[in-house]
Formats: structure tokens, sequence, C-alpha cells
């Protein structure tokens, strides 16, 4: 059910090992076949792009995107929300001015800056203790297991950005039956989502139940932005979508992200979105005034040792007491690097523009807390106000608004695909 590069670019092997697991056990390698079919089609044939989509075949020359996506523009300093702890601060708050701007020139498939460096990057760096701090204690949302628990049996379920994977274990926990097909443009949240598997059922047991019931259990999840979701045309029974949307910056991607999920959906199938409210509960620590913002996220002292190592060109012992320092001064080089990078392929006759590069630039860094031994990332969201969902839900072919709601300061709807359109 794969498509794009992993079906057309990507190299199928055999991986070199001296074991395989077969119906449970560990025996021996011996001899292994192999087999790759790929066909050749002439695609100019046809002339319909929904026709080519659900046969699982590429675009024509014509039908590609050529165009680069510019940096954003102006990010103005604000204070309007509170920080992402038990205490309120808002002295380190940026309001983004420029993310709901669309034009057609952009290419809604084309990661902007502000999410490479202030979403995907992020969780990749945070992943270990976003799984400590939130995977661990199982905070699940009410309405989508409602979703969940609402599928017949044997369901296809597509679970688009799936982050450390909560809802894989909610499923399981309650046998629902459902198989479940995990994508997300974070490669260290999905390791998250593989590792905690593996500490529930050990593989390497000698128990043939054992691993059987690891192989049943282990989640099935591969990196895909939600823009571009890699899975075939009109395969799947649902598809969730929780904590997403709010990390788009641009309408166009938005409404791009509702295209694909509804591509993906068999006719009659449901798609589940949720996302974070402009509107908080009295309750809640957080308090926005815009609708993009970045919230900051601090990262604790016993989890930077290990980020540390993931980084690059770092030399000489990081101890537990230097780790912050050391992470935070070699991600702000490596962040400079790839921006001088962006600037010089994205604007024209290669040269970059003074006030995006220093305001960009200087957005994209980390900050260490010397007192607290911390180190404080910044996390773009866009929050949702109400009745936005609903409406880019109307919005997107083929899909008919079957409920909504809000609950713990989130939005969430519920759309069912009632047309052949993909």
């Amino acid at each position: 059910i794969m498509t794009g590069p992993a079906r057309y670019q990507w190299r199928h092997g055999i991986v070199s090992r001296k074991t395989d697991t077969v119906n449970g056990q560990v025996v021996a390698r011996g001899k292994r076949l192999s087999l790759t079919f790929r066909t050749a089609l002439e695609v100019d044939g046809f002339t319909d792009l929904a026709v080519r989509k659900c046969r699982g075949l590429p675009q024509t020359t014509a039908e590609k995107p050529t165009t680069s996506i510019a940096t954003l523009g102006k990010q103005d300093q604000g204070r309007t929300i509170s920080n992402d702890t038990t205490t309120v601060d808002t002295s380190n708050v940026t309001t983004i001015t420029s993310c709901t701007t669309t034009s057609a020139a952009i290419n809604p498939k084309r990661t902007p800056p502000t999410e490479l460096h202030h979403v995907q990057k992020l969780y990749d760096a945070i992943a270990v203790q976003w799984h400590h701090t939130r995977g661990k204690r199982g905070v699940i949302w009410p309405s989508a297991t409602t979703f969940l628990t609402s599928l017949p049996r044997g369901s296809l379920v597509a679970d688009v950005g799936c982050g450390d994977g909560k809802y894989f274990a909610f499923c399981q926990q309650k046998s629902l039956g459902l198989v479940v097909l995990g994508t997300d443009v974070s490669q260290g949240l999905l390791k998250q989502t593989i590792h905690k598997a593996n500490d529930h059922f050990d593989g390497s047991s000698s128990s043939a139940t054992t691993s059987k019931r690891s192989q049943r259990t282990r989640p099935n999840v591969a990196v895909g932005d939600c823009v571009n979701i890699p899975l075939r045309s009109c395969s799947m029974d649902a598809v969730l979508c929780v904590a997403v949307l709010h990390h788009l910056s641009t309408r166009d991607r938005r409404l791009q992200a509702l295209r694909e999920m509804t591509r993906i959906v068999k006719t009659g199938g449901k798609v589940h979105v949720q996302a974070w409210a402009l509107e908080q509960e009295e309750k809640s620590r957080r308090k926005f005034k815009d609708r993009d913002v970045f919230v900051p996220f601090n990262v604790q002292p016993r989890f930077l040792k290990q980020m540390v190592q993931d980084l690059p060109d770092l030399k000489g012992d990081i101890s537990a007491k230097n780790a912050g320092e050391a992470y935070t001064d070699a991600y702000n080089t490596l962040q400079q690097q790839e921006q001088k990078e962006e600037e010089e392929t994205a604007l024209p006759n290669n040269q970059p523009s003074s006030h995006a590069s220093s305001s960009t630039a200087t957005n994209n860094k980390v900050e260490y807390n010397a007192d607290k031994g911390l180190v404080t990332f910044q996390r773009y969201c866009h929050v949702y106000k109400k009745g936005e969902l609903e409406e880019l839900v109307r919005e997107t072919p083929g899909l008919t608004l079957v409920e909504s709601g809000y609950e713990s300061s989130n939005h969430y709807v519920v759309a069912c695909k009632d047309t052949d359109i993909t």
C-alpha cells in the first residue's frame, strides 16, 4: 500500500543477518530470495490526475510543482502565552504574524523553515523527554478514543502524526482488533514508539509465545509528512489525526493535509482531527492572545547527555554538568549553517535578505539557562478559533462534516468521505 518514493525510488532487498525469526522461533538463516516487481507505465495517456493517484501513478512533469518556498517573513516579538511548564512565564514568547499568509506560488507540500526548525527538528531533539513526560503518562483524548472504539474490528486505520504511539497502546490494551499504521515527520518520536513496544515484549526472548506476541504488537510506523502521506489512495477505513494540524504554519498546508487524509480513506470512511484551541479553559496554564505563536519547551538536564551524542562535531567528554551548554552551542552552530544554506537556495540570485536572515536565525536558536540547567526550544503552534476546523473541512472536496466539539482546550471534528474524489 506504499506510494511515492517508497514505491518508485527506494531500493528493496534482504537485510544481512545470521538468523531469522520464523513462526516465533529464531533459526539460522539459510538461502533467501528477494523478488521486487516493478512495472513501467506510460502516464501521458492518463490526463486525469485523480485517476493516476488512485492507480498509484506518479505525477507528470507538467504537474509537479517547481517553485521553491522562500523564508517566511517578519516575525515580531510579543508576550502572549504561558510557558509550557508548571510556572507561568510569558517573557520569552514569539508571536508570528506571517504564517497565515497564503500564496498560490508556494508549494504546500514543501516544508517551510518555521516547521522544519520548530516542529520537525524540535521533536527529533526532544523525543526522549517528550515520551518520558507525555507518552508514559498515557494521556489520550476521550473524543479520539471514542472514535477508535466506534470502528468495526479489522478496520485499517492510519494514525497520521502518531508521535510516540500512545494510540497504538490504547488499541492493544482495549483489544479493539484494529490494524493501525502510523506516520510521523519526526523519526525521533517514531523510535520511541518502537522502543516502547520492545520494553513491553522483548523479541530476544526464547519463548515462542512471547516472540509471536511481540511481532503482533510491534507498531507499524513510517516517516511521513501529513501533507504527503505515504499510503495508497482509498486504502484506509479511517484516519486519526491528533495534535498535528496545529503545527502547520499556513492555511494551504492545513487544507493539503485534509486533502491527503481524504485521499487515503475509502468512500464512507471517517476522519478524526483534533488540535489546540485558541479558547483555553479557565484552569489551563496556557492563555493565547494570538493564533500563531512559539511555545517554549524546556528540556531537563538528565536527557541532555543523550541528546548531545546525536549532534555531529562534538569533541571531548560531555558530563551531565556541561551537557546543556555543550548541546546549546553545537545545536545553534548547526542551525546557523543550515539556515545559510536555505537562504542561498531559496532567495533569487542567491542573495539572502538581511532582515529575514537575522530574524529567522535568531528564532531558530535554542537557549541555555545555566541557573536551572535547562535548554529551551521554541515550538511552533497555530491555535484554532471556534469554527475554524469546521470551515477547513467544508473547503475539502469529498469530506462532509459529521461531528464537531470542544474538550480539554482542544477543538475536534469528525468527517466522512462521501465521494471518490482523491
